[in-house]
């Protein structure tokens, strides 16, 4: 059941590799709505810490749209597809490492309007950093 809520969980937000900085901030806002993907996600880490079939296809499939958008100039090609998946999905999960899963309904301060716009801003300012070209 947990690689299952996960798949749905990944599905959610569509990948495009035209626009990795959007992504990021869907993938960010998707995760403030459903607090309970990262907490199954870091529960499925720790009991199965292997990638399923589907996960790997996921992720294959991402890598070759941003080897394809790297070779066509639309993406920075500095960094690996691999790496650059791999560092987007950090960062769009990176917060709520911080907060320690707390939820959105909490009332905490971590949590406030304000600042998980800035941090939303921040997320997507640091995808865009390492997306865009160098030219």
């Amino acid at each position: 059941m947990i690689d299952r809520v996960l798949d749905v969980g990944a599905e959610t937000v569509p990948f495009d590799a035209e626009d990795i900085p959007g992504v990021a901030g869907q993938i960010f806002d998707n995760l403030i709505a459903h607090p309970d993907l990262m907490r199954l996600l870091s529960w499925k880490l720790l009991e199965r810490p292997g990638a399923t079939d589907q996960e790997v296809a996921t992720y294959t499939a991402k890598t070759t749209a941003v080897a394809a958008a790297q070779e066509q100039g639309r993406v920075e090609p500095e960094l690996g597809p691999e790496d650059l998946v791999a560092f987007v999905l950090a960062l769009t999960q990176a917060w709520f490492s911080l907060t320690g899963g707390m939820s959105p309904t909490s009332g905490s301060d971590p949590w406030s309007t304000r600042r998980l716009a800035r941090h939303r801003d921040a997320v997507v300012d640091a995808v865009r950093q390492i997306t865009t070209p160098h030219r």
